[in-house]
C-alpha cells in the first residue's frame, strides 16, 4: 500500500458535496504512514501550517487505492460521550 485517499464531505448528506480531499503518500516530504497487521499509522508533516484530522461533524471517506477499497465513516462522536462512530465498509 503506498497511497491513501482522505475524503471529506458535508454531514448527513449521503457522501454527495465534498469540502476536501487529502492525497497520504509514502514519500515522507509530504506524508508517512507505516502498516503493522490489522492497523495503519498516517503521520502528517505539516508543509502548509495547517493540521487535518478526521474530526465529528463531517462525513469522510477514505480510499485505498491498492486494495480498491471504500471506507465510509459517519456519525464520528467523541470518546467523553460514550458512543462509538458508524463505520461502514464498501
Amino acid at each position: 500500500m503506498d497511497t491513501l485517499i482522505v475524503r471529506q464531505f458535508e454531514p448527513d448528506d449521503n457522501f454527495l458535496h465534498l469540502i476536501d480531499t487529502t492525497l497520504f503518500t509514502n514519500d515522507p516530504k509530504v506524508a508517512f504512514y507505516y502498516t503493522s497487521h490489522d492497523t495503519t499509522i498516517v503521520v502528517l508533516n505539516i508543509l502548509s501550517g495547517e493540521e487535518k484530522y478526521i474530526i465529528p461533524n463531517y462525513d469522510w471517506q477514505i480510499y485505498i487505492p491498492a486494495k480498491n477499497k471504500t471506507i465510509l465513516i459517519s456519525k464520528i462522536v467523541l470518546l467523553t460521550q460514550l458512543k462509538t462512530s458508524k463505520i461502514i465498509s464498501q
